[in-house]
């Protein structure tokens, strides 16, 4: 990662495609925890920024999603990605905190089940 918190093309090299969607599931969590933080300070102009990037990386899950292949799951994640971005909005809105931490907690939950897909070795 950049200084700035972002990920760079090198860290994506030799990566696979399910590498790369954990490091963004970091990504949108650690900056929706940031965001949280600001917020809870009334530091709003820090949380807005954060906040956008983790809606881009949600967007981008959406728009990715293989409705063709993945039938009923790939629905049931774009109904939650929804969700989440609704909850991005709410809280956004309101300077209510307790939206977005609710969507930290449904990214930690999906990150660990995409955690638990990548093979163990040995």
């Amino acid at each position: 990662m950049t200084s700035t918190g972002s990920i760079s093309e090198t860290d994506l090299q030799g990566l696979s495609q399910l590498e790369i969607l954990i490091k963004l599931y970091e990504g949108a969590i650690g900056f929706l925890q940031t965001a949280v933080e600001a917020m809870q300070k009334e530091q709003e102009s820090v949380a807005k920024p954060l906040i956008e990037r983790t809606r881009r990386i949600i967007q981008e899950f959406k728009r990715t999603l293989d409705h063709e292949s993945g039938g009923d799951l790939a629905r049931q994640l774009d109904d939650l990605y929804d969700f989440m971005l609704d909850n991005l909005d709410k809280g956004e809105l309101t300077g209510d905190t307790a939206p977005l931490s609710h969507v930290v907690q449904l990214l930690n939950t999906l990150l660990d089940g995409w955690r638990n897909a990548i093979p163990k070795e040995g």
